[in-house]
């Protein structure tokens, strides 16, 4: 769908003849745009996934279809999404710097702290779980939107990340969220 979430409807975006048509092109790879507030129900931030339950068998339902064709999915997220501010009071051990968010002034996720890793890790573990046919995940940790402590560029005020480079602080992000996938199926 055109700037819209793929797993919320009914919609078969999928169908037999387009799948058809991606093999015979080469196409061996989708991926499905999703946000782990959306998808996946969290012991850390209680918050997340409500209602996740469709959403979960949409994307299993997609992933079994995409492989009938050799064509394999991919989850696309830009996370660890910054704490915006209906949220981020309920969970200070979270919070890295300041940061512009969706609703205003919020938080950067901080993966640096030791349950931001532990959410990172539930949310891999959970996804590869939840989802075993998956072929990968993408993750856009530093770019379109306000994330983790490595979407300071400039001035990071994070107390954990602040004497940490970008690069650094991106290395962390991007080990926090891998952690869980790895441990759980190290293919994907």
């Amino acid at each position: 769908p055109k700037y819209g979430d793929e797993l919320s409807d009914d919609i078969d975006y999928y169908p037999e003849e387009y799948l058809n048509r991606l093999m015979h092109d080469g196409t061996n790879g989708v991926w499905i745009y999703t946000r782990f507030s959306d998808l996946m129900t969290s012991d850390i931030i209680k918050e997340y996934g409500k209602g996740c339950e469709p959403r979960i068998q949409k994307l299993n339902r997609v992933i079994d279809k995409c492989a009938r064709y050799g064509i394999g999915v991919y989850v696309f997220a830009i996370e660890p999404v910054a704490l915006v501010p209906s949220i981020m009071d309920k969970y200070p051990e979270l919070w890295g710097g300041d940061a512009m968010t969706s609703e205003g002034m919020g938080k950067t996720f901080c993966a640096s702290s030791e349950l931001g890793k532990r959410f990172c890790y539930e949310m891999g573990k959970k996804l590869v779980t939840q989802c075993p046919g998956l072929r990968g995940v993408i993750y856009l940790t530093n770019g379109e939107r306000c994330t983790s402590c490595a979407s300071l560029l400039y001035n990071c005020t994070c107390p954990r990340c602040k004497k940490l480079s970008l690069a650094e602080r991106l290395s962390v992000a991007v080990e926090a969220l891998r952690s869980g996938i790895r441990d759980t199926k190290p293919e994907c």
